[in-house]
């Protein structure tokens, strides 16, 4: 694989903050997120849990707030508990990601994506403000391949990426209310106020979808774009 195209290899884990992120939370008061492992991380599973507990012992944030790891659940099954301190991690899920792509005898459809927390997605070095279906496609295909090749099977994906990024072209944006929304965290490891602006809101766009639906679930899992680590460019299909 040629990685001189790519500027970093993704990291294989996602940390999706509380949906009610930016308030302050008081003593007593539970804050839930969730840790989303793909392919061999999946393994350092008991890794994560431990660093989770001893981050509650240092202190969180700028204010270095204090918590405990109350527990941890996969779906209703527990893998971490306070009270006995095991860790039984469940079964992995699979997600299923076509590597062909049919496009005849499709009918046009919409599809409207809600980005929930900012989309920072770059093209040609440029972040987006409109997303373009294309740019969509392209921008999940290159993550996703990434994340397969180096985090589970180190396998070159069989896409025809030329020629499905221009099927893509043919699909047209029908409404579109997503802008740019400017954003600022914290990094307690540099000191610093960093500037993560990104898209949020919804886009609706008009074509043949189908052949694109099993990327565009899976972005759902993955997120998408720039900062997916802590979060960012977590979108749902709400149509």
């Amino acid at each position: 694989m040629n990685m001189g195209k790519y500027e970093q290899v993704p990291h294989p884990f996602i940390i999706e903050p509380p949906d009610d992120s930016g308030r302050v939370f008081n003593t007593s008061e539970r804050l839930c997120f969730n840790l989303i492992l793909v392919g061999k991380a999946i393994n350092y599973l008991p890794y994560f849990i431990l660093a989770f507990i001893e981050l509650g012992t240092i202190g969180l944030g700028r204010g270095r707030g204090k918590y405990r790891l109350i527990n941890v659940k996969d779906g209703d099954k527990t893998v971490y508990d306070i009270d006995d301190r095991q860790i039984n991690p469940g079964l992995p899920k699979e997600l299923i990601i076509s590597e062909i792509f049919n496009f005849e005898n499709v009918s046009e459809e919409d599809i409207k994506l809600r980005f929930i927390t900012h989309a920072r997605i770059l093209d040609n070095r440029d972040f987006v403000v409109k997303l373009d279906f294309h740019i969509l496609v392209k921008t999940l295909m290159r993550r996703l391949h990434m994340l397969y090749y180096f985090h589970c099977n180190e396998k070159e994906s069989l896409w025809k990426h030329n020629e499905i990024i221009d099927k893509a072209k043919e699909v047209k944006i029908a409404e579109n209310t997503s802008k740019w929304h400017d954003w600022e965290r914290y990094s307690s490891r540099q000191g610093i106020r960093m500037k993560m602006g990104g898209l949020k809101d919804t886009i609706t766009y008009r074509g043949k979808i189908e052949p694109f639906l099993s990327i565009i679930t899976a972005g759902e899992v993955l997120h998408i774009g720039k900062g997916t680590s802590f979060g960012l460019g977590k979108y749902v299909i709400i149509e």
